[in-house]
């Protein structure tokens, strides 16, 4: 009995130690930041709406040595111009709308001829590209997406060099402004107008403008603060050793998230479906 008790307790030191070596060197870790001496960072604006990507073209320009490329959806717009105001050689704004396959080809080959060797890349997802959520299919369809090309293209480029990250937000609905309770009733009157009969009598008016107030309930939830997504855009551009993934969100989805990825999976439906 007492040698069985000795081993448990060597187990649970050993653990422990080794839990806090790996945390201590995970916490140094994020102290080490890459030296900026004419890096090229490609920036885009597209991915958490102009509100977000605006500040980030802002915020990397005044870090010294970075090119920042913001892509914007029109060139000649107000947001467009007031980064060009922003005087700085290295920030281009250039015309980018991504449902054009002419103009996601010229923004490549734009990038492609002022980039160096090596490099990083940096997605943008969502927490809902790791959990699934009523209502959400179109959504999580394309976030599953991003997360699956990024965890593919982390350990496709590693042999050339290049660290591959990703962002997975919380709610950042009012740090966007993307949706607003009025939009959102808008866009819901004419969907309404525009489904057959058979189907508005199947799923009645009721069962409709509950999904319709959820969507707005969410909208009006969540965090106004860019910062945390700011701030882990930038670590995941700027750190020597990037983490595979970075996770600004508010407690709530920090928990649901959780809940989701290391409980079994009936207690995350129970509690969030």
């Amino acid at each position: 009995m007492e040698n069985h008790l000795d081993c448990l307790y060597r187990s649970c030191v050993w653990g422990l130690q080794a839990g806090v070596f790996s945390w201590g060197t995970t916490w140094l870790a994020q102290f080490l930041r890459l030296p900026v001496t004419g890096e090229v960072t490609p920036c885009t604006m597209l991915f958490l709406g102009l509100a977000v990507g605006m500040a980030l073209a802002a915020l990397l320009d005044t870090v010294k040595g970075l090119v920042v490329f913001a892509g914007c959806l029109f060139a000649n717009g107000e947001g467009a111009r007031k980064l060009k105001n922003y005087g700085r050689k290295n920030l281009h704004v250039i015309q980018l709308n991504v449902t054009s396959d002419d103009e996601v080809k010229d923004a490549v080959e734009y990038v492609q001829s002022h980039l160096p060797p090596n490099g990083r890349i940096v997605n943008v997802a969502s927490g809902l590209g790791r959990q699934c959520a009523p209502n959400r299919s179109s959504y999580g369809i394309t976030k599953y997406g991003v997360e699956a090309l990024t965890d593919c293209l982390r350990f496709e480029m590693r042999k050339w060099g290049v660290t591959v990250a990703m962002i997975e937000p919380g709610n950042f609905v009012n740090a966007t402004g993307i949706f607003t309770p009025e939009s959102i009733r808008r866009e819901a009157d004419s969907l309404w107008k525009k489904i057959p009969p058979q189907v508005q009598k199947d799923y009645t008016k009721t069962y409709f403008d509950g999904v319709i107030n959820n969507m707005i309930f969410y909208s009006t939830k969540g965090t106004s603060d860019k910062s945390s997504v700011l701030d882990a855009m930038t670590q995941a551009l700027l750190h020597r050793f990037p983490h595979p993934r970075y996770q600004p969100m508010e407690a709530y989805f920090k928990l649901r998230t959780w809940v989701n990825t290391h409980l079994p999976e009936w207690i995350y439906e129970y509690f969030y479906t």
